[in-house]
């Protein structure tokens, strides 16, 4: 496997941790025992051993980049462009698939390999796993090694 594929892999379980962290700290119980994820203690009806069932809803912060060398425009310019118009219109697509209420698209400016690269930043409110599956869709369908 390759150095880079290996990297990816390991961003997206830091990634994956993340998120279930903050689905943890989404129910909020100050009940110890509602952190218990093996469902054996008082907090056994959120959790199961595979998990979270129902954490219900957190704020998320998702960065992603439709860019994968595509294109001459790596500036603000590829703001404007189709290809980046069509990322947009797949985000609200995949958010809606995933019951996840888009509350912003912040552009910006991501780092791959030594060079800069048109990014977004997403706030993404829903529940945690409808929230990884917009990750894994968006990563999936534009290429991409991480979607952080």
């Amino acid at each position: 496997m390759s150095e880079k594929c290996t990297g990816a892999r390991r961003l997206l379980a830091l990634v994956t941790i993340a998120v279930a962290g903050l689905a943890l700290a989404a129910c909020g119980s100050s009940d110890s025992s509602s952190t218990d994820t093996t469902g054996s203690s008082g907090g056994g009806d959120q959790f199961s051993s595979s998990g979270l069932q129902d954490a219900g809803d957190a704020e998320v912060e998702v960065g992603v980049t439709p860019f994968r060398g595509a294109g001459t425009s790596t500036g603000d310019d590829y703001f404007q462009t189709t290809r980046y118009k069509g990322f947009e219109a797949a985000v609200r697509e995949e958010t809606a698939a995933a019951g996840v209420k888009l509350v912003e698209i912040q552009r910006s400016r991501g780092v791959w390999d030594g060079g800069g690269e048109p990014s977004v930043k997403l706030r993404l409110k829903g529940d945690p796993l409808d929230v990884r599956k917009v990750m894994d869709a968006l990563g999936h369908r534009f290429n991409q090694d991480a979607v952080v």
